[in-house]
């Protein structure tokens, strides 16, 4: 930290790797439980196959919790053969990091918009350089303007074991939106459907595995492209990067050194929080 041109004593630098450790553990271990339910125990090359993937939220609060801008958890699934070649996958990161979103894939979060802002509209016109903006473009502008928004519209965070609807609107709180889950549940189930592939042997291996990500991919390009705001060395208003993003020859930004620190951790690398397995039966003519 004193070499990345932190004052900060070797004291607290343990202490912050110790704290990380420590949450490391508790969301490898002890936030979630995933269950597979509800599979067949043989199949044939060419059957469709419905699984059903089962998440327990274990902590106290909604799982994710925390600011909602770049977190993500969502379920990875995967069918392997029995040499362990791919066959099916949903949930999957793609090589620069971003999620490949599927009609089945299962992603937690919640998603807020912020609307009415001329720039916004603006920037949503600028996004493919035709001069219009389609539903679609909006919506991806909107995203990310942490303090300007003003529209919720997706949240399927897991509520935590206690969930009470009637005593949470009670004490004046809402809910968005307020049918996502029944009073009381602190689980969700989601059901995939896939087809077994022609020249499958023998056996099928289903693992389900839910996946965390703190920053993803979407969110670190927002920010390295938003931030135009120049340091204070660089005559700006921003305060100054530390050694050894601080730069002599052209101006870096905040959102810039963000950026490079989110690849250079594997493209905001993220955390696989439980799994659970299945082996299915391939009977062969």
């Amino acid at each position: 930290w004193v070499d990345r041109g932190y004052d900060v004593p070797a004291s607290r630098a343990e202490a912050l790797g110790a704290a990380a450790a420590r949450n490391r553990t508790f969301m490898k271990e002890k936030a979630a439980k995933v269950e597979i339910l509800g599979a067949p125990t043989r199949v044939r090359p060419g059957d469709a196959v419905s699984v059903d993937v089962k998440v327990t939220n274990l902590t106290g609060h909604k799982l994710p919790t925390g600011f909602a801008e770049g977190r993500q958890m969502w379920i990875h699934l995967q069918a392997k053969d029995k040499n362990g070649k791919v066959v099916w996958e949903d949930g999957k990161l793609a090589t620069g990091g971003a999620l490949e979103r599927t009609e089945q894939t299962k992603v937690y979060e919640q998603e807020i918009l912020a609307e009415g802002y001329d720039f916004i509209d603006q920037q949503a016109k600028d996004l493919d350089g035709d001069g219009s903006i389609s539903t679609e473009e909006l919506e991806k502008a909107q995203h990310f303007h942490f303090v300007l928004m003003n529209k919720i519209v997706k949240d399927n965070r897991i509520p935590p074991k206690g969930y009470n609807k009637a005593a949470y609107q009670a004490d004046g709180a809402f809910i968005v939106p307020a049918e996502t889950y029944a009073d009381g549940q602190y689980w969700d189930t989601t059901r995939y459907r896939f087809t077994v592939p022609a020249g499958v042997k023998e056996k099928i291996v289903v693992t389900a595995t839910l996946k965390y990500q703190t920053f993803n991919r979407e969110y670190a390009e927002f920010l390295r492209d938003h931030d135009q705001e120049p340091t204070q060395k660089d005559n700006g208003r921003a305060r100054n990067l530390p050694e050894p993003f601080a730069t002599d020859n052209g101006v870096s930004t905040w959102g810039e050194t963000l950026h490079t620190l989110w690849k250079g951790a594997g493209n905001g690398r993220p955390v696989s929080m439980a799994s659970a397995k299945r082996a299915i039966r391939v009977i062969n003519p």
